[in-house]
């Protein structure tokens, strides 16, 4: 299971992850977000992405879940939610 999912750089349509590698060997990750609408996915073999695309002042929920090297083994995934921001911040 990852650790420490993190998310920064916060704004109107985008927002940045990162998160702490599992014990053992993961050979990616699995990034699914969502708006409770429309669910999407991203497949990242770093520590970090950065999500884009998004509607302001909206609430986000993401999930991050590493994969093993056979790639159907998974870990748990952790999740955290996050609203964009508002309004663009000049």
């Amino acid at each position: 299971m990852i650790h420490n999912l993190t998310v920064t750089g916060v704004s109107t349509s985008s927002m940045n992850l990162s998160w702490t590698k599992p014990a053992g060997h993961s050979s990616f990750y699995t990034v699914h977000w969502t708006d409770g609408h429309e669910p999407m996915t991203e497949t990242v073999t770093e520590t970090f992405t950065g999500i884009t695309n998004l509607t302001a002042g909206v609430e986000y929920n993401i999930t991050v879940t590493a994969v093993a090297g056979d790639h159907e083994t998974k870990g748990g995934g952790e999740s955290i939610a996050q609203y964009t921001s508002k309004y663009n911040m000049q």
